[in-house]
């Protein structure tokens, strides 16, 4: 728990396809002792749920802590690393 207590923020990220069981608990109660800690919720694979469950669950997530939806599409971003800008 050492990131923890140098942390002033956590994210704690959560597979958007089963938000309720990528909770960690333990993490989150550690988390809340700590005066001046902040947890913010990160729903992760957005795109690979429907929106109407994503906007649910954010709701839901929302009443605890700070949430927000994140798409990570690495198809589009290895086709686009490898370009460069040469003239």
């Amino acid at each position: 728990m050492r990131v923890v207590e140098a942390a002033d923020v956590v994210l704690e990220v959560l597979d958007a396809r089963d938000p309720a069981g990528s909770r960690v608990q333990q993490l989150e109660a550690a988390i809340q002792s700590q005066p001046g800690k902040k947890l913010v919720l990160v729903l992760n694979k957005a795109d690979l749920v429907p929106r109407a469950n994503l906007e649910a669950w954010l709701k839901h997530l929302r009443r605890e802590h700070p949430a927000i939806a994140f798409k990570s599409s690495t198809q589009i971003q290895n086709s686009h690393l490898a370009q460069t800008t040469a003239k």
